[in-house]
């Protein structure tokens, strides 16, 4: 029986098995740049949704401040799996995580219109991102180099909470020049920035041997 198509010859083949390599490699690249398409669209809705609710602060306001940050966070998340566990992974959790994201905001928004204000699920996607992301950075050597941006980013991000949480604190420390919320805006770019970066810079590591 023959198990070839006649007219095949080696050289066809290995152009065939090259073609398929290539297309098996640019999968976890595809996953990769939708994960950084779905960060960069998302930072910038946050800031106009942030701007938005600084000039009309509310919480249906705030909801376009929330709903395209969890969706940043989704998308790091996404990112770090691809690069500490497995990036076929990492993609396939790009959408669920988004999902959760999404409906974290959603189930806060409805809670908020009956006057239940619950925030819970809303705080589980905040601090179990984090949570996730520090585990990942910590038991799990990543397949590129520039993670220095990460853990930055994590140093930041601790540092955003204490200010927001100690808002009064600072306000008086200061002398009313600043309060802990204005800070945290600050510190926020910042984490965003070193975000970006480790996505810039970030490069294969060389294997040893």
């Amino acid at each position: 029986m023959r198990c070839g198509r006649r007219g095949d010859t080696p050289q066809k083949k290995s152009v065939q098995i090259s073609q398929l390599s290539a297309t098996v490699r640019a999968g976890p690249r595809a996953s990769k740049r939708r994960a950084e398409v779905v960060t960069g669209v998302a930072t910038i809705a946050t800031a106009l949704g942030s701007a938005w609710y600084h000039l009309d602060p509310s919480n249906a306001t705030l909801v376009w401040d929330r709903l395209p940050m969890a969706l940043v966070m989704a998308a790091l998340l996404a990112l770090v799996l691809a690069d500490r566990v497995d990036a076929r992974f990492g993609r396939e959790a790009l959408a669920p995580f988004g999902l959760v994201g999404v409906a974290s905001v959603a189930w806060w928004a409805a809670t908020d219109a009956t006057g239940r204000d619950d925030l819970t699920l809303y705080a589980i996607v905040r601090v179990g991102t984090g949570v996730a992301v520090l585990g990942l950075m910590i038991l799990r050597r990543g397949r590129t180099r520039g993670s220095g941006w990460l853990w930055a980013a994590i140093a930041l991000d601790v540092a955003m909470t204490l200010l927001e949480r100690q808002d009064r604190a600072v306000w008086d420390a200061t002398g009313g020049l600043a309060s802990g919320h204005n800070l945290k805006h600050l510190v926020a770019g910042g984490v965003l920035a070193c975000v970006f970066a480790w996505l810039t810079h970030r490069a294969p590591r060389t294997p040893v041997g």
